[in-house]
């Protein structure tokens, strides 16, 4: 791959991005952006459908998990939240990304058995990102 530069003659002011083999640069803001890197890598859509499957699942393995009975109904309200928010019109973003940093909180304190959950979580947080 060697080392590519885009933006080689960029006004000033501009911003200005290189890339070599795995690794990026970019000299200015990259909010909001999707930046993939290494060899092979893909970024796929994630469907509303998905999203809202995988909540369910991790709802079911929650109900199952052997969480401590206050934790498990905490962890089940904040689902519920994000439900109620992802179905709405227009979701919040800023809500659905706050109740899914709860979730994954609640799970990585839940000793070994929420933290068999985490990776759940995470693609739904991963998710949400792209969704809302």
């Amino acid at each position: 791959m060697g080392n590519q530069e885009d933006a080689r003659s960029a006004p000033s002011g501009a911003r200005r991005v290189s890339a070599t083999n795995r690794s990026v640069a970019i000299g200015g803001h990259a909010t909001h952006t999707v930046i993939v890197t290494g060899d092979g890598n893909a970024v796929t859509e994630v469907t509303m459908e998905q999203f809202e499957s995988k909540l369910a699942a991790l709802r079911d393995a929650i109900s199952r998990a052997a969480i401590a009975a206050d934790d498990r109904q905490d962890l089940s309200e904040e689902i519920e939240g994000v439900a109620r928010q992802a179905a709405e019109a227009t979701p919040s973003k800023a809500l659905v990304l706050g109740k899914l940093r709860m979730i994954l909180g609640g799970l990585k304190a839940a000793g070994e058995a929420g933290a068999a959950l985490v990776p759940a979580a995470r693609w739904l947080a991963e998710a949400a990102v792209q969704l809302f």
